[in-house]
């Protein structure tokens, strides 16, 4: 499913997708199975705001699977322009959901603390016993060539289906 086959709003050329978190589970287990590369952007308004304003930006959340509204600011517009199927999906509820939902998954986790990502591996094993995180590659620093050869490398390797990466969007 490529993005264009979602419903969405545009906001000043950025588009946002019309979707409930059902929908969000069904194209994302849809895109496993069916083994597409694709990546999801979670945005909050000053995410938007930039894209707006910095093309490359906006030419990444609009070739985006699905770009989902991680700031009720967000959610309310298109509630107000007509969306009816659109919910607020932050980063960290659609990641929990996820890994409850999605057995079998391999998952793999890029970047932030250390501390924070066993937190995340601790709090997985939790929410479902069946989930495998099958690699992960902090910390926040500076990458140079070698550093991302090596976390590809890593990735290629532990062969995810879905790969958290956290950064900002700015």
């Amino acid at each position: 499913m490529r993005y264009g086959d979602v419903a969405y709003v545009n906001f000043s050329g950025v588009k946002i997708s019309n979707v409930c978190y059902q929908n969000v589970r069904n194209i994302v287990t849809r895109a496993v199975n069916e083994k597409q590369r694709e990546y999801i952007c979670l945005n909050d308004v000053a995410n938007v705001i930039t894209a707006t304003k910095n093309e490359e930006m906006r030419a990444a959340i609009n070739a985006s699977l699905l770009s989902l509204a991680d700031g009720t600011p967000l959610a309310w517009y298109a509630r107000i322009v007509g969306c009816k199927e659109i919910e607020r999906i932050s980063g960290a509820s659609l990641m929990k959901r996820l890994l409850v939902d999605m057995d079998g998954c391999k998952h793999y986790l890029l970047g932030d603390t250390e501390n924070t990502i066993n937190r995340v591996i601790s709090e997985a094993g939790k929410l479902n016993s069946k989930i495998e995180i099958s690699g992960y590659s902090p910390p926040f620093k500076e990458f140079d060539d070698d550093d991302n050869r090596q976390i590809i490398d890593n990735i290629r390797k532990a062969a995810p289906d879905i790969i958290w990466v956290c950064f900002g969007g700015q």
